[in-house]
């Protein structure tokens, strides 16, 4: 008895279904690649040479975005040239570029013939001297759904991408994604703990010496008249006076100490409540400072989360000292803090110079980076509008139902 032999159809499934196989396992084998590297250059090579083998196509680049210019820039690329790269070197969404509409429009880009397509004219020498026809560009995506870059390939002739691989690529550009986000969070985690580190030990530091420079020396000093009373025979009244004198400087101290505990840790918030450690910190602020300080609370709820209270009062103390510290020229500060059904908004505005946020970011100040961190924790999300000469104003919110 002979067997049937497949027909043309069951040939062509039974293809199909070997394709997609080997196309998923291609898959598998970059996904455990990527999660055992890190390095970001590596990576990025390895999915751009997936991508290109899956696609058929004959060159390809990854561009990255950076988030505060709203640039994109080449990370990985195959089979461009200097002058092309050079081109391409920074793309923004205005651009009519593959890529860049595709950072416009945040959707999948296919140019199926870059000669007959008229806004892709000011790139057709470009194309024409790296020898390519037709490309697409895929947004890639951070899981908050944020763009991080472009996946783009390039095809030496006018071709269009089929459905089926374009599914299957789409699965590619989800991983390079996923492994641009970890490996950047990676990068932020690790400047972030050296920070803290600096942090620490910095403040040890200053502790030590407010307890040695100040506290242990007036004591001592405290110390040494007090014991000068009882050898010197000085009248009542002077006696009065110097005990007076003891009494101011002991209360001074108390003031001091007071203080320094209040920075370490806010026992008013637990006590008495987010509203009032506000306050105080503000009076306090302008006391120290000289700076004109308002608060304003509104509808705050009665009851707030210790961690999105202990927050939003870091927040704001973190935000007063960069003030202090950077704000030349201003001579009023705002706080307020207001409740609402969906969560608590603070805001921290100064009249001062204002900075160049870019620039601040760039160098990855610690200051900014805690209170990022630190609303981050509460799913929260902050906004820093600052100009030179315009002054700055911090905005931060944390929802109460997360």
């Amino acid at each position: 008895m002979s067997s049937r032999k497949p027909d043309a159809r069951e040939r062509k499934k039974s293809d199909r279904l070997t394709s997609e196989v080997a196309a998923l396992d291609r898959l598998r084998q970059t996904n455990d690649e990527l999660w055992q590297s890190h390095d970001l250059r590596t990576g990025l090579e390895q999915m751009l040479q997936a991508g290109i083998a899956l696609l058929g196509a004959d060159m390809g680049k990854i561009q990255l975005l950076n988030p505060a210019r709203q640039i994109l820039t080449i990370a990985a690329h195959r089979g461009f040239r200097p002058d092309f790269l050079e081109h391409f070197r920074e793309v923004s969404a205005a651009d009519n570029s593959a890529c860049g509409r595709g950072l416009r429009t945040g959707k999948r880009i296919i140019i199926e013939d870059v000669n007959e397509d008229p806004k892709y004219e000011p790139h057709r020498a470009a194309a024409a001297a790296a020898g390519y026809r037709a490309v697409q560009s895929t947004p890639l995506f951070g899981r908050d759904g944020a763009p991080i870059g472009i996946f783009s390939t390039h095809f030496g002739k006018p071709h269009r991408p089929s459905e089926l691989d374009l599914i299957r690529f789409d699965l590619y550009a989800s991983q390079a994604g996923q492994f641009i986000e970890r490996l950047r969070n990676e990068a932020q985690l690790q400047r972030l703990t050296r920070a803290l580190l600096f942090k620490e030990e910095e403040t040890r530091r200053l502790i030590a010496r407010e307890l040695h420079d100040v506290f242990s020396q007036e004591l001592a000093v405290v110390g040494m008249e007090i014991s000068s009373l009882k050898r010197e025979g000085k009248s009542e009244a002077e006696h009065a006076a110097c005990l007076s004198e003891l009494g101011q400087k002991i209360g001074d101290l108390a003031k001091r100490l007071h203080q320094t505990s209040r920075e370490l840790h806010p026992a008013i918030l637990e006590e008495l409540g987010l509203e009032p450690a506000l306050r105080q910190e503000c009076e306090s602020f302008q006391t120290t400072s000289g700076i004109w300080t308002d608060f304003a609370a509104r509808n705050l709820p009665a009851q707030i989360p210790r961690d999105v209270a202990l927050c939003l009062y870091r927040v704001a103390q973190e935000g007063l000292r960069n003030i202090q510290k950077h704000a030349i020229g201003t001579n009023k500060v705002g706080v307020s803090v207001t409740g609402n059904r969906d969560g608590i908004n603070l805001t921290v505005r100064d009249q001062g110079d204002g900075f160049d946020l870019d620039e601040a970011l760039r160098k990855g100040g610690l200051g900014l980076i805690s209170m990022e961190e630190r609303v981050r924790a509460e799913n929260g999300t902050v906004r820093i509008l600052s100009k030179p000469g315009k002054g700055t104003t911090l905005t931060v919110f944390v929802p109460l139902e997360r």
